[in-house]
């Protein structure tokens, strides 16, 4: 059911060592895509993050993309830190009317993965033991091992 309650955040806090090369630019043509794998290994639910300069803004520390509207598969807000072992992180908000999640409850686990046109991937893992939540309405999870 797509409708304005559709919601989808994740959070890759205290990352792995990234650098600013890794992390690209969407203003030197570095493309973002999230997708969500379910346990069988398939691609359930993917958007690409457009490079659409006026959305983009870059600091020292690295790029955020806004937009209210979330006109592109309901991604609203991406912010991408680029520093050093626990100090990089990546947060995507989706939501709204142009997010099409899949159906729930998912199959566990779950993979989340950022990636870039450098083929740089980062990714966490839901599996069972940090399943807070997986029913016809809601997942929230911490990563662990499948």
């Amino acid at each position: 059911m797509n409708d304005t309650a559709d919601l989808l955040i994740w959070k890759w806090k205290k990352g792995e060592a990234t650098s600013p090369e890794a992390l690209g630019s969407p203003f030197n043509g570095t493309t973002y895509w999230f997708c969500l794998g379910d346990g069988a290994g398939q691609n359930i639910f993917e958007v690409e993050i457009p490079q659409t300069f006026s959305n983009w803004t870059s600091t020292g520390r690295g790029h955020t993309f806004t937009d209210p509207s979330g006109a592109s598969g309901g991604v609203r807000k991406l912010i991408l830190r680029h520093g050093a072992e626990g100090s990089a992180s990546i947060v995507l908000k989706a939501q709204g009317l142009n997010l099409t999640l899949p159906d729930m409850p998912l199959q566990i686990p779950v993979t989340a993965r950022l990636s870039n046109s450098y083929g740089e991937c980062w990714a966490e893992t839901f599996s069972i033991a940090g399943l807070g939540k997986n029913d016809d309405v809601q997942f929230m999870g911490k990563s662990g091992t499948p």
